[in-house]
């Protein structure tokens, strides 16, 4: 964030006026109108957050828990994978307190942000969304996995009104309710004792029995570079940045392979920029066909590194891999740290993270 700010405060002194009319102009903006709006929102939401949980624990004491409703719907929610793993853990949560487990992705309507998808992409989009719960939630006698219209979901709903719906009102107004997801589940699972910690988490060896992929034969790390040309391009790997995170990377694991971790685009641009540079990687696609099939090629290495980058570092946060993550926390602030440089309770200090937009590897350094 300090360096967001930096080059912002230096982009508006190289305008016209900059320094003499435009700063003082943003620096009012920003000290009168923005930040006591952040401060109210970051207030609310933590609100919100508390008093979710402590009504879910409450429900969860109450001894008439026996299942729980999980909704992702389409209408108010992204097309991010991360948030829909951060769907699933929160899934797996009420699956271990001994609830039987409805998760459910309400497919009729797409919020706005789907537009930049074809038809086409969004089925199969949403279609591989359900590979998560399908391999996190490997119970099939507790858990149903489903698509719905809303239609239908609302008469599901009448059939399950005993049922533990976590921000029910939100659903039932079609409100998003993702944002709080996060922070939820660090409330919850902050009080469990260790044990319960240690099964909540995710293992390479858990997943890969339910993932079809190839594993390199010699000690490797991970790295996860985004590139998509449809959405966020501003969290994006520069070719500047490929380079020097690259350089980074083989220097402080010189006997180690690295593969990039992306989706099939990101993949064939990086190999791209490989070639030009006549740099050695190997490449998620060529090892793995899935999301989850990535999220098992991550846990298998020794350490993943990511800036900014895409959602699968979500995954990560629910591992005990050794990790650095540049990451910007910004204003809708979905996640929050749960203290400083710890994303969650259960994070160690060989799992590094650092807040903002700018970095390499040995700002994170383990």
């Amino acid at each position: 964030m300090n360096n967001f700010k930096k080059a912002l405060k230096q982009n508006i002194q190289n305008l016209p006026l900059g320094e003499s009319v435009l700063l003082p102009m943003a620096r009012f903006i920003y000290r009168h109108i923005l930040y006591p709006r952040y401060l109210l929102y970051h207030f609310k939401k933590w609100a919100d957050e508390k008093r979710e949980a402590d009504y879910l624990l409450k429900r969860l004491r109450a001894d008439n828990f026996s299942e729980a409703v999980i909704v992702y719907d389409l209408l108010v929610s992204p097309p991010n994978y991360g948030v829909v793993f951060y769907m699933v853990m929160f899934a797996k949560y009420f699956l271990m307190k001994g609830g039987k487990i409805n998760f459910i992705i309400i497919n009729s309507e797409f919020r706005e942000d789907w537009e930049v998808l074809d038809k086409a992409e969004k089925i199969n989009l949403v279609e591989s969304f359900l590979e998560l719960p399908k391999v996190l939630l490997d119970n099939r006698a507790m858990v149903d996995i489903r698509l719905m219209s809303w239609r239908e979901f609302t008469i599901y709903f009448e059939k399950k009104k005993s049922a533990l719906i976590p921000f029910e009102n939100k659903i039932k107004n079609r409100m998003y309710y993702y944002p709080f997801i996060f922070n939820v589940i660090n409330r919850l699972v902050s009080i469990e004792d260790v044990n319960f910690i240690d099964r909540f988490l995710i293992y390479h060896k858990d997943i890969i029995s339910n993932c079809n992929i190839s594993v390199p034969g010699k000690p490797y790390i991970t790295w996860n570079a985004r590139y998509s040309e449809k959405w966020a391009i501003n969290r994006n790997c520069s070719e500047e940045e490929f380079i020097k995170i690259y350089e980074s990377l083989k220097t402080l694991y010189p006997n180690h392979l690295i593969i990039l971790v992306s989706d099939q685009i990101g993949c064939e641009y990086f190999k791209s920029l490989s070639n030009k540079y006549n740099v050695k990687l190997l490449f998620s696609k060529d090892f793995s066909t899935t999301f989850m099939g990535d999220v098992a090629l991550i846990l298998g290495g020794d350490y993943y590194f990511q800036l900014r980058g895409g959602g699968i570092g979500a995954a990560v946060i629910y591992s005990k891999i050794p990790y650095g993550m540049i990451v910007n926390i910004g204003y809708e602030g979905h996640e929050t740290e749960w203290t400083k440089g710890r994303l969650a309770p259960w994070s160690t200090n060989k799992q590094i993270i650092k807040i903002g937009n700018i970095g390499l590897p040995y700002s994170v350094k383990i």
